[in-house]
């Protein structure tokens, strides 16, 4: 079976992204699926520390939170640079 990778980019969105992640995690039947959830922060002025937190105590979930240190990135962009393994 292939499994898929979820990209998530976010800006100024920390309630929504929470939200999603929450969602996200009560898909326990198709867990099986994910290879992982990558969620990039970029460069947001807001915090993002309830979403860390929520990652750090669901661990049954792959996710990856990355911080970018590019600026603004657009969907293509951040998939390039995840290719490359520079976020």
């Amino acid at each position: 079976m292939n499994k898929i990778a979820i990209i998530i980019i976010t800006y100024n969105r920390p309630a929504d992204m929470l939200a999603l992640a929450m969602n996200i995690e009560k898909l326990s039947s198709q867990k099986e699926l994910l290879e992982e959830v990558i969620i990039v922060n970029n460069n947001s002025t807001e915090s993002y520390d309830e979403v860390k937190s929520f990652i750090q105590e669901h661990t049954s979930t792959p996710f990856k939170f990355i911080e970018s240190i590019a600026p603004r990135l657009t969907g293509a962009q951040a998939r390039s640079l995840l290719r490359r393994g520079h976020l």
